[in-house]
């Protein structure tokens, strides 16, 4: 009976074998590899930032061992994505990134086999702005009491603010242009030397940031109030221009080329007399003048720009094209 039974039971234990059902230990069972999940892209947030990194948290992902996380630079379209680093934590930071820029970042999750999926990407992720170069007066319209100033744009701000103070320190004007600008102006000044200053801004998290402030001199050109000649003598007058160090005084004897400084004079001074152009005495030719202002501040020299002269048999200015 016992041999018949073996006999009976014998077929079915090699089938249980073979298709490994319920004999076979749990380590030798088949098990099917979970893939790892993705990070849920909006739970990428911005949690801190300097004008140099840019730190990020997310929520963890399912089956994942490590995250591989990378980042590029929006503003270059050229760019890749390039790693960063890895990290079994939920949160990174990156180091070594450019002030003022908009970066895009994706975490790959990487499971315990070393299988990564694609990786989800976030976007709108910004370092603090920095600061502002090529900040300049662009021009000063003297006879409609305008100021043009222009800089070098940045790519990841809200925009800038710039100010104006007068040259008694005081301010007078402020506005506030888009970051897609590079210029802005300023109307109904007074003829005197200005202040002026731009720093940019960025709205992060609800919270608004400032980067550094850069600074300028707006310089108007001085007016000729008469020019004479007369006896082989040019004699030039003009208004004093508040906040000036100085005056420099431009002959020439065409209306658009060929000015050059014939003499400089401080800031007390408000009148010249020109005895001779190019080494040689003066004759009875027209001459064309204009007189630039000057502000030395340090050993820097700010200036205005010759945009009007004025000739020397009349008593109206001329557009310097």
């Amino acid at each position: 009976m016992k041999k018949t039974l073996k006999n009976l039971l014998a077929p079915v234990l090699f089938l249980a074998v073979v298709l490994g059902i319920g004999f076979l230990p749990k380590e030798a069972s088949l098990t099917a590899q979970a893939y790892p999940g993705s990070v849920l892209s909006s739970s990428i947030k911005q949690t801190g930032q300097t004008k140099t990194s840019l730190s990020i948290s997310w929520s963890p992902s399912s089956n994942t061992a490590k995250y591989r996380v990378y980042i590029r630079d929006y503003s270059d379209y050229t760019s890749d994505y390039q790693l960063a680093g890895e990290t079994t934590a939920t949160s990174f930071t990156f180091n070594n990134l450019k002030a003022s820029t908009e970066y895009n970042v994706r975490i790959q999750s990487v499971d315990a086999e070393g299988t990564a999926n694609y990786g989800i990407g976030a976007y709108d992720l910004f370092t603090l702005p920095g600061s502002i170069s090529g900040f300049k007066q662009q021009q000063w319209w003297y006879w409609i009491d305008t100021i043009d100033l222009s800089w070098d744009k940045l790519s990841g701000v809200d925009g800038y603010e710039v100010t104006l103070y007068n040259s008694k320190g005081k301010r007078v004007k402020r506005v506030k242009v888009s970051g897609y600008s590079s210029s802005a102006s300023f109307r109904k000044v007074s003829k005197q030397v200005y202040t002026a200053k731009i720093r940019a801004y960025k709205k992060i998290n609800g919270k608004t940031y400032y980067g550094s402030t850069a600074k300028t001199y707006c310089i108007t050109q001085a007016r000729i109030r008469s020019v004479k000649l007369a006896k082989k003598k040019l004699t030039i007058k003009w208004n004093k221009i508040p906040g000036a160090t100085g005056y420099d005084i431009y002959v020439s004897t065409k209306k658009n080329s060929g000015y050059k400084k014939v003499k400089s004079v401080s800031a007390k001074t408000t009148s010249c007399t020109i005895t001779k152009f190019n080494r040689k005495k003066l004759t009875k030719k027209k001459y064309y003048v204009y007189v630039e202002t000057k502000k030395k501040v340090g050993k820097k020299t700010y200036k205005s720009n010759g945009l009007y002269a004025w000739p020397s048999n009349s008593s109206s200015y001329i557009y310097l094209s």
